[in-house]
């Protein structure tokens, strides 16, 4: 499988978690820890009903079909801000056969919020 660049991730990419990415749903949200590089990721509701349709059988576009139609949104927004997602969660290492630089990456965990990774203080 060959990889692509996260941000070359386009509308017809279908995105898989990565194996090293575990999830645990609470309330609605999501964390996800990326076992592989001891960091944890807190998806807000709508980026975790995203990211669980994220299992390889679907493009993004596919995807958005699917959330336009439940949550009664334009496709074009939903499939924007899908790709949105896809990008910075394949940047972040967690999804499959998506490049990312480990060299970016610390060793502090991190915690992506609505769009956003934010470095926790070290003990």
């Amino acid at each position: 499988m060959s990889s692509v660049r996260a941000a070359d991730i386009d509308h017809g990419f279908v995105p898989r978690r990565a194996e090293a990415a575990y999830t645990v749903e609470i309330d609605g949200e999501a964390v996800v820890l990326d076992e592989a590089r001891n960091r944890l990721h807190h998806l807000n509701p709508t980026a975790t009903l995203a990211w669980s349709c994220f299992d390889g059988t679907g493009t993004i576009d596919e995807i958005a079909v699917d959330l336009a139609r439940a949550f009664e949104s334009p496709q074009g927004s939903v499939a924007a801000d899908v790709v949105s997602l896809a990008r910075e969660l394949g940047a972040e290492g967690l999804l499959a056969g998506v490049d990312h630089d480990d060299a970016e990456i610390g060793e502090s965990p991190v915690v992506v919020r609505a769009g956003r990774s934010a470095r926790r203080p070290s003990p």
